[in-house]
């Protein structure tokens, strides 16, 4: 789908400095906030954790877990706060765009929800195939969240804000930031968003390289909605949210028929 008249105006409405530098300015300091950021807000949490009895460390292993979850919830709507007030022409404009057409486009973000769950079906199987069984670090981490007493903050960490949040830095400032600042092609800026999404999510280990293509192949497809949308960010952030919003719902299910 071609970009339309409204789009074109919204992104000259968004580069006030030309050449993409504001997409520039905005992706670096937003994965500055998102990266040092929460780490500077646990920092004293850990310092207390070490400070406390050692026959007090489960309870303040809780209390550490439950406290980064919420520091990390207060960051992100800090965040995407503090983006609709710098970006709020685009967003509204954006918004508005995407409601012109609203029962379309729910209907073309369940089709790539249900996209994504098809690559990860066929990925899923490529990986038995090669006799791999694992699960990602990062899905590890959800999952013991979610089975603590920190679930329903993770909750809507998982199924609203890191969809906003990642939508916004991933799709939105970094490929506006390769495709307008450094000149490459929408897609190749698409591609190259998707390898470094991918690649922050299993960067916790080396072993959890293995993990790359599966991560790449939810990146690939958000990019598709991102770009088939006329760079609409709203139309990306529902297919996030609603694939999140499944697997939330998957593990809720196997969780209670164990």
């Amino acid at each position: 789908m071609q970009i339309n008249r409204e789009v074109r105006d919204n992104h000259l409405i968004f580069k006030k400095i030309k050449d993409g530098t504001s997409y520039l300015i905005l992706f670096l300091a937003s994965l500055l906030f998102i990266e040092l950021g929460i780490s500077l807000f646990v920092i004293p949490l850990r310092v207390l954790k070490n400070r406390i009895p050692f026959n007090s460390v489960y309870a303040i292993n809780n209390v550490l877990s439950l406290s980064s979850i919420v520091v990390q919830v207060i960051a992100y709507i800090f965040f995407i706060c503090a983006v609709c007030v710098i970006c709020n022409k685009v967003l509204v404009t954006e918004f508005n765009n995407f409601k012109l057409k609203l029962g379309r486009n729910i209907g073309l973000i369940f089709a790539f929800g249900v996209g994504i769950y098809v690559v990860d079906v066929i990925v899923g199987y490529i990986y038995a195939k090669l006799g791999e069984t694992g699960t990602s670090m990062n899905q590890l981490m959800i999952y013991g969240a979610l089975s603590s007493p920190v679930k329903w903050p993770t909750i809507l960490l998982v199924v609203i804000l890191a969809p906003i949040v990642e939508e916004l830095i991933y799709r939105k400032f970094m490929i506006g930031t390769l495709h307008q600042k450094l000149k490459l092609p929408l897609w190749g800026a698409g591609l190259l968003s998707a390898a470094i999404f991918a690649l922050i999510h299993v960067s916790s280990s080396i072993d959890q390289l293995i993990y790359f293509p599966q991560y790449f192949a939810l990146a690939f497809v958000l990019v598709a909605a991102y770009i088939y949308s006329g760079q609409n960010i709203f139309f990306s952030i529902g297919v996030h949210i609603f694939n999140n919003t499944v697997s939330i719902f998957i593990w809720a299910i196997s969780t209670w028929i164990q």
